[in-house]
C-alpha cells in the first residue's frame, strides 16, 4: 500500500523538490514529480541539469523511460511506480501504484484547503498518512 506524506508551509517547493529527488536517486528509487506549474518544472528542470557536475541528475520531462529514473512532467506519464511527488492541488489518478506519495503544500489557503480534501479522502481510503512541517522533514 502507498505511504503518504504530505509536507506542509513548503515556501520553497523547488528546494524542497530538489532534495526528495536526490534523496530518492541515492537510494536508487524512481522519481515521478507532477507539476501544475510549468515555469516551476522548468526552472527545476534546468537546476537539475546545471548543479554541481559531481552531482549531475539526469532526467526526462514529459516521458519516462524503464532506464531513467527521474522524470518531471505536467501530466502523469507511464513507467514510473516508485516515487511520486505531487506540487500540484489535485488528487493523481494512479496514485495507488507507488510506494510513497509525496504531497506538498504551499502557504496559500487555495492549496491548503485542496491538500486538506486529499488528505480526508486518503484517510477515509485507509491509506497511511503522515503529515509533518516542512521545517521539521528530514529525507
Amino acid at each position: 500500500m502507498t505511504n503518504i506524506q504530505f509536507i506542509f508551509n513548503v515556501s520553497d517547493k523547488q528546494d524542497l523538490i530538489y532534495q526528495i529527488i536526490v534523496s530518492s536517486f541515492k537510494k536508487n528509487r524512481a522519481s515521478l514529480t507532477l507539476f501544475d506549474n510549468k515555469e516551476l518544472m522548468n526552472n527545476l528542470s534546468g537546476m537539475l541539469w546545471r548543479n554541481d557536475k559531481a552531482s549531475f541528475l539526469p532526467h526526462l520531462t514529459n516521458q519516462s523511460s524503464a532506464i531513467n529514473k527521474i522524470c518531471l512532467s505536467d501530466y502523469e506519464v507511464k513507467l514510473m511506480d516508485d516515487i511520486l511527488i505531487n506540487t500540484t492541488n489535485k488528487k493523481i489518478e494512479g496514485f495507488g501504484r507507488y510506494l510513497k506519495l509525496y504531497e506538498l503544500v504551499g502557504l496559500d489557503e487555495y492549496e491548503r484547503s485542496n491538500a486538506r480534501e486529499r488528505y480526508t479522502f486518503y484517510k477515509d481510503c485507509g491509506y497511511k498518512l503522515d503529515a509533518i512541517e516542512h521545517s521539521q522533514i528530514i529525507l
